[in-house]
């Protein structure tokens, strides 16, 4: 898969060698910081050339958004086509809650190093382009996740029922970012215990505030 963000590469070979490149970017941002890590480190561990690399793309802010692109990208569409099937149409809150927090930590969970990239590279730069790309992209899943929560049967008290979705979310969506990629001791995806721990705690907190959310 290729993106505007790389150069095009239409030879197999020349897509194999994209691949290891990329992959060998998303394993490196596991181990050291998006800013720390040079290009030559990428091509040591893909075992490629630096002309192999700028072949296929233009810098490394380059590889970070066509990573986020083919990496991140597919698994929040494919969390916007789950949450858009017919099945979810008059699940109870308890049943949202839980699915909606737990796919969201996964998502984290995936890719945590390309995530923490992605999202210090959007507060760092002024790529408005991007911004609006990325903002637009997760909207999908929210605004589903919301019209679902909205039209569960529940009587949110709230005066504003919609405000007080996007307060709690943003709570816990900044609380599963902490957790699973800035925390000292962050929870992974071997830490099984531990992952499921922080999905209870979030959907109890999603749903305690939903259901006593201050005026």
């Amino acid at each position: 898969m290729t993106t505007e963000f790389a150069h095009q590469t239409k030879q197999a070979r020349s897509q194999t060698t994209q691949e290891r490149v990329v992959r060998a970017f998303v394993e490196l941002l596991e181990e050291q910081t998006f800013d720390s890590l040079s290009v030559t480190d990428v091509t040591r561990r893909a075992e490629v050339s630096v002309g192999a690399f700028y072949k296929r793309f233009p810098s490394k802010e380059a590889l970070l958004l066509h990573s986020d692109a083919t990496r991140l990208a597919p698994h929040i569409d494919a969390l916007a086509t789950r949450f858009a099937a017919d099945r979810w149409d008059g699940a109870g809150l308890d049943e949202l809650a839980r699915a909606y927090i737990d796919a969201t930590v996964d998502v984290l969970l995936g890719h945590p190093g390309l995530v923490r990239a992605v999202a210090l590279y959007l507060r760092g730069v002024d790529n408005q382009d991007y911004r609006s790309r990325a903002r637009r992209r997760n909207q999908r899943v929210y605004a589903r996740i919301r019209d679902l929560v909205l039209d569960c049967g529940e009587v949110i008290p709230h005066p504003d029922p919609a405000a007080a979705f996007d307060f709690v979310n943003r709570m816990v969506t900044a609380a599963a970012r902490e957790a699973t990629l800035y925390a000292e001791r962050p929870v992974t995806r071997t830490s099984r215990r531990r992952r499921e721990a922080l999905v209870d705690q979030l959907t109890h907190a999603f749903l305690t505030y939903l259901r006593n959310p201050l005026p």
